[in-house]
Parts: C-alpha cells; structure tokens; sequence
C-alpha cells in the first residue's frame, strides 16, 4: 500500500564524541527534506531488528545497499525542493558505497538498545527533537547511564516508515554538510549498536540508533 503523504521536513541528527574526559560536545542538525507520514503505518518493534539488520548488511556488502540509496532518491524527489540538493548526495552516497570495502559487523549492546528506547520513549511523551532529552540528559549521559563505552554516535530520523529508508536517510544525509550520518554508519571503529522506533506526535514515527565502541 503506498503510503499517504504531505510535503513535511524531516530531520536527521548526529553527535560523536568521546566520554572519557568530555571536552568537547559537537550536534549536527539538518533537515533531510522528507515528508510527514499521515497514514497510521508505523515501524514496529520487529522494525527495530530490521534497521539494524539492514545496517550490517551495508557493513558487509556497502555496494549492495546502492539500490536502496536509488529508491531512496527517486521517492524523494516528488517532495524536496531542492532536488539538486538531494541528487548530489545521492551521486555522492554511491561513490562513496562503489568504492567502500568491508566493515565489521556491529553487535547488538543491550545497553545501546536501552538507551535508545529512553530517548525514543521521551520523544513520544514530550514530543521533544534532537539529542537533549527532556530532562537534560544527552547520549553521553543515557548511554554512561547503562554501561562504558569510549565513543558514541547517535543518529536520528523521523517521518520514515520503513527499515530500509531509514538507513538509506542516513546513508544520503542530503543536508548534513559533514555527512556525519553517513560517515558514523561507515566508521570501522564502532563496533556495537542499540535502535529503538517509536511514535512521535508531530512526525508521527522517529528512530534513534545509537552506535558506539568500548
């Protein structure tokens, strides 16, 4: 069924930073020119496995997740403004895709996923956006909150309504100058992940995944 859609933004969000001795907090903040979902189809928690499925099989095989950055570009066409914006990226994702080798596989950190979900569930109460949470708390903090970890990097999405277009929102990043989203996904040193999908009351879905390296 396809989705039934209105012209919306959406944002995508990164932060990666060491806990150990925290000097230094960078946010990066952008929004992805996607639209509000206003069907009530929603990712559900099997949803959640399925980001992260989807995600190790980019690590494992970068090149054939290009199709999906296609698909991704071409329904997204029909509501950005910029679409030059979005086709650069998307010209950008796969060169970076053709030519990425192999990365290790991340393994699922129950911590991470606790984490994720704290934020996700304050999202649906407090309708909040970005990495602060309502009560302050940051990924450092949540993540700190539940288990060590030397680096942290948390990306978010809302407005999507499959796995693989999330992953495929953060694999493009069209209005992430840094492409932080991208290059967090892609970052051989990160080794665990943790994702949670929710509702959210003003973007309907949302999605934290949280990325991180002991």
């Amino acid at each position: 069924m396809r989705d039934k859609l209105i012209p919306f933004g959406s944002m995508l969000l990164s932060v990666l930073f060491l806990l150990i001795g925290i000097t230094h907090f960078a946010k990066t903040e952008a929004l992805a020119g996607v639209v509000l979902a206003t069907s009530a189809q929603q990712p559900s928690i099997e949803t959640s496995a399925e980001v992260a499925r989807i995600i190790n099989e980019l690590r494992a095989n970068p090149s054939g997740f290009i199709p999906e950055v296609n698909k991704y570009v071409t329904f997204w066409k029909s509501f950005v403004s910029n679409k030059k914006n979005l086709e650069k990226a998307g010209i950008e994702a796969i060169a970076r895709l053709e030519t990425q080798q192999a990365l290790p596989l991340f393994a699922l950190d129950s911590g991470l996923v606790k984490a994720s979900m704290r934020h996700v569930k304050d999202g649906e109460n407090m309708g909040i956006l970005g990495h602060i949470g309502s009560d302050n708390s940051n990924p450092a903090t949540r993540a700190a909150d539940l288990g060590w970890y030397s680096t942290i990097s948390e990306c978010i999405t809302y407005g999507q309504t499959t796995a693989a277009r999330i992953v495929a929102a953060f694999i493009v990043d069209e209005n992430t100058p840094d492409r932080g989203h991208r290059e967090s996904l892609l970052n051989p040193q990160l080794n665990l992940i943790g994702v949670s999908i929710g509702s959210h009351p003003k973007y309907d879905t949302q999605c934290v995944v949280m990325l991180a390296a002991h």
